[in-house]
C-alpha cells in the first residue's frame, strides 16, 4: 500500500528545491537585465560632439549669415550641449547619415553650436532645451525649428517642409 500514496517528506523536499532554485536566480536575473538596459541606453547616446564634424562650418553666425546671402540658402544651426544624450544621438545617427549631409551641403550653411558656451546667440534664438534645431534665413530672422531628436528621414521631411513654406 506504500506504493499506493506518494511519500509526504519526499514532496515537501522536491517542493522546496524547486521553489528554492527558481527563486535564487531572480535577483541576479533583474540585476543583469537592468545592466543590459542601462548599457544600451547609454551606447545610443553616441561619442563626444564635434562641432565642425562634417557637414557642418567651422565659422561664426555672422559669417554664415554673409555665406547664406551669398549662396541662396539659409542657415542652419544645431544648438547643444555636451552633456545632452539625445545630442549625441543626433551626431551618431542623424548627422552621419549621407542623405542628412548631402540635404544639409544642399540646402543651408549648416552650424553645431554649443549653447551653454554661446550663450548670446542661445539666447537670442530663445534656447531653452536640448538640441534646439533652428533655421534662420539670410537677414537673421528664424524661420523654423525643431526641439529633440530627429531620425534621418523625419529630419529631412521636416527640414524640407520649414524650407518649402518659408520660400515664396
Amino acid at each position: 500500500m506504500s506504493g499506493d500514496h506518494a511519500d509526504p517528506l519526499r514532496s515537501t523536499y522536491s517542493s522546496s528545491m524547486t521553489t528554492s532554485t527558481m527563486a535564487a536566480p531572480r535577483p541576479l536575473f533583474t540585476l543583469l537585465a537592468a545592466l543590459v538596459a542601462t548599457m544600451g541606453a547609454l551606447a545610443g547616446c553616441g561619442p563626444a560632439i564635434d562641432p565642425a564634424m562634417p557637414p557642418f562650418r567651422a565659422i561664426g553666425f555672422d559669417e554664415a549669415l554673409a555665406e547664406a546671402s551669398r549662396e541662396g540658402k539659409v542657415v542652419f544651426i544645431d544648438f547643444y550641449a555636451s552633456w545632452c544624450p539625445p545630442c549625441r544621438r543626433l551626431a551618431a545617427v542623424t548627422w552621419s547619415d549621407p542623405a542628412v549631409q548631402e540635404w544639409l551641403m544642399a540646402n543651408t550653411v549648416p552650424l553645431k553650436v554649443d549653447a551653454e558656451r554661446s550663450v548670446a546667440l542661445a539666447e537670442r534664438f530663445s534656447v531653452e532645451a536640448y538640441p534646439t534645431l533652428v533655421f534662420v534665413d539670410a537677414e537673421g530672422r528664424e524661420i523654423g525649428r525643431f526641439l529633440g531628436f530627429r531620425d534621418p528621414e523625419a529630419f529631412i521631411a521636416g527640414a524640407g517642409q520649414v524650407l518649402a513654406t518659408a520660400r515664396p
